[in-house]
């Protein structure tokens, strides 16, 4: 937690606490949204063959909040993203596929879908943006 906005509400609204050591699911209440999502990725940024280096795909400083609609919701539920799931060869998600590999003398089972992750409407109208500055 290191957007300012939000940890002057935490500092002012609830003294003594310590923003750092609150877990999402407190912020949550805190806020009065559903859920919190701390997002931990990094990404190599060096090229092959020299030697790793992990940078954060999310700016340290900044929050998002976004309406996201449920697993399973209407398609004319509002949300700022969703996934979405196919397979052209599909008759059900996931393909579930099994076969005996007799060289290996295990069972192999293989499960695949395609996904894709797709902003579904303009950022600003679902989205508001937290800031250090």
């Amino acid at each position: 937690m290191r957007t300012t906005q939000v940890v002057d509400k935490i500092k002012y609204t609830y003294p003594g606490m310590q923003p750092s050591l609150l877990q999402a699911i407190q912020v949550a209440s805190m806020l009065a949204i559903k859920e919190v999502i701390i997002p931990r990725s990094v990404y190599d940024s060096k090229e092959e063959g020299i030697a790793e280096t992990n940078t954060q795909i999310w700016t340290a400083g900044v929050m998002y909040l976004a309406v996201l609609a449920d697993e399973g919701d209407d398609l004319e539920q509002p949300s700022a993203a969703r996934t979405i799931m196919w397979d052209e060869d599909a008759p059900e998600l996931p393909v579930m596929e099994s076969y005996r590999d007799e060289t290996a003398r295990s069972d192999i089972v293989r499960a695949r879908t395609d996904t894709d992750e797709v902003l579904t409407a303009e950022v600003n109208l679902m989205a508001y943006k937290l800031t250090n500055t």
